[in-house]
């Protein structure tokens, strides 16, 4: 299932679950990340997706993540390419698929904003926006080739767009009153979920693969959100109660079902139903069942965050370090409690974002002195959760 990066937390995250102990087989240690190393002249990385083939794509800069991007492939040794624009000086990379196809979006010579998808051998196509609209940025692609992202109207607001693998537009449909949508997260199928402002609130919508909207339930409260979606519909995101705003999964037919009382967030689900996210300020796992699994924390430290997994049950995100100051990157094993991923030289606080089903993971980390670097695990196979 492809990544699926959050654009909207309703919320800080908080509380949760019971722990679980199994048995701990034995497992490799991890070993030295791969840098994904700026373009000339840049300083900082940060990566977006990754797929089976150790591809990477995201994006390079002077300093932070506002400063100007250029959007960059990596191989799996860490050289960048600049994937290049369609005449402006801006681009970034936002998702890849399995035959290497990169979406994302870039300026042309007037400067404007255009989504756009690179083919595997980096020419670079412009996708179109909306009629009558100008900007447009694609965010997800998935393996049936479909593209998801977003495009101006022209005087409506933005728009949750989807362009067909033939690169034909289409503007996803939305409630009544609505004044703009987004995207989040798709599936293999061209399932996408997302969500949209209305006179009501924040609402969390499913799309299928003809494009057919499904206004999911909320809890009461003001504002939901879905941010992943598995291939048989299954969706997970947040929502809002009376008080708090907690993890939540949707069924087939759009109905809710809080996965805690706790604040918090469900950021990934699998082909099994399987979620993972944060609640009460810990990593959580909730079964197909809603049965949840506290997954724990680093040694001395006291909150952690799930932010993806693979089918075979290996999760990634963060932890607290043992003086509470910075956030390492984690990777929980099926049967294993946290383990903290090693991290490159002079770097501060750092996370994992995003796993594949081999056990490849990327994430990012804040280096001493200022600036970014993005990092690519398991390229020897010792991460694949064997």
């Amino acid at each position: 299932m492809p990544a699926s990066r959050r654009r909207l937390v309703l919320s800080a995250l908080t509380a949760a679950a019971a722990a679980l102990t199994v048995p701990v087989p034995a497992t490799a240690a991890p070993t030295a990340p791969v840098e994904l190393r700026p373009l000339p002249g840049d300083a900082t990385t940060f990566a977006t997706d990754v797929n089976e083939a150790g591809v990477v794509v995201g994006f390079s800069t002077t300093r932070g993540s506002l400063s100007p991007r250029r959007a960059v492939r990596w191989d799996r040794t860490g050289a960048p390419t600049d994937l290049g624009t369609l005449g402006g000086a801006v681009g970034t990379a936002n998702a890849v698929d399995e035959r290497g196809a990169v979406v994302g979006h870039a300026q042309d010579a007037e400067g404007t904003v255009r989504a756009v998808v690179w083919d595997p051998a980096g020419r670079v196509r412009d996708l179109g926006a909306l009629p009558g609209a100008t900007t447009s940025r694609a965010e997800e692609i998935g393996e049936d080739g479909a593209v998801a992202g977003v495009s101006d109207t022209g005087g409506r607001g933005q728009r949750a767009v989807r362009w067909d693998p033939d690169g034909r537009i289409t503007e996803l449909p939305t409630p009544p009153g609505t004044l703009g949508s987004w995207v989040n997260g798709v599936n293999d199928v061209g399932g996408v979920v997302g969500g949209a402002y209305t006179g009501a609130g924040v609402v969390a919508l499913r799309w299928d693969g003809d494009g057919r909207v499904t206004v999911l339930e909320g809890l009461g409260g003001a504002a939901h959100n879905a941010v992943a979606v598995a291939d048989d519909g299954t969706a997970a995101g947040q929502s809002a109660t009376a008080d708090s705003v907690v993890p939540v999964r949707w069924d087939r037919e759009g109905r809710v079902t809080a996965l805690s009382a706790a604040n918090g967030i469900a950021t990934a689900v699998d082909a099994r139903g399987v979620v993972v996210g944060q609640a009460g300020g810990r990593a959580t796992r909730w079964d197909r069942y809603g049965r949840a699994t506290d997954l724990g924390v680093l040694p001395g430290g006291g909150r952690s965050h799930a932010a993806h997994l693979n089918d075979r049950g290996v999760v990634v995100g963060s932890g607290e370090s043992a003086d509470g100051a910075v956030d390492r990157p984690v990777r929980w094993d099926r049967w294993r409690g946290p383990v903290e991923l090693p991290a490159p030289a002079g770097a501060v606080a750092g996370g994992a974002g995003r796993v594949t089903g081999s056990g490849l993971v990327i994430g990012d980390f804040t280096l001493v002195g200022g600036g970014a670097r993005a990092v690519l695990w398991g390229v020897n196979g010792e991460l694949s959760g064997r």
